[in-house]
């Protein structure tokens, strides 16, 4: 039997390009927000105003079965910074249930937002 090295490449790439798509549109999201960043007296106007935070909630808004982890530096600072976003998240329409808090593995000036998948 005689294979057909074209038509064999051919479904190979189809195959391929099928995987990238499927990666692409799961593909997570990250932003970062530094201390400095953060360090402003903050409204709800000006909050909405920050890029990362705007970015983060509109695409919450496209997908709203996403969820948003905030990872952040652990101690009683980072702790107290994380749950002050949250409830800025909030209060810009995220729901709480598609929030999660994580501890740890950042910088202790650095708060990390990621998208991922649906709500378990």
């Amino acid at each position: 039997m005689l294979i057909d090295r074209n038509s064999m490449m051919k479904k190979l790439l189809v195959v391929c390009l099928m995987l990238l798509a499927i990666n692409v549109a799961h593909a997570e999201e990250l932003w970062v927000i530094s201390g400095e960043q953060w360090d402003r007296p903050r409204t709800g106007a000006l909050v909405s105003k920050i890029k990362i935070i705007a970015a983060a909630v509109h695409r919450f808004d496209e997908n709203k079965g996403l969820r948003l982890e905030i990872n952040h530096p652990g101690g009683e600072e980072g702790s107290l910074w994380a749950y002050e976003l949250r409830s800025w998240l909030i209060a810009l329409g995220v729901p709480s249930d598609y929030i999660e808090l994580l501890p740890g593995g950042v910088s202790q000036d650095l708060l990390h937002i990621q998208i991922k998948g649906e709500v378990q």
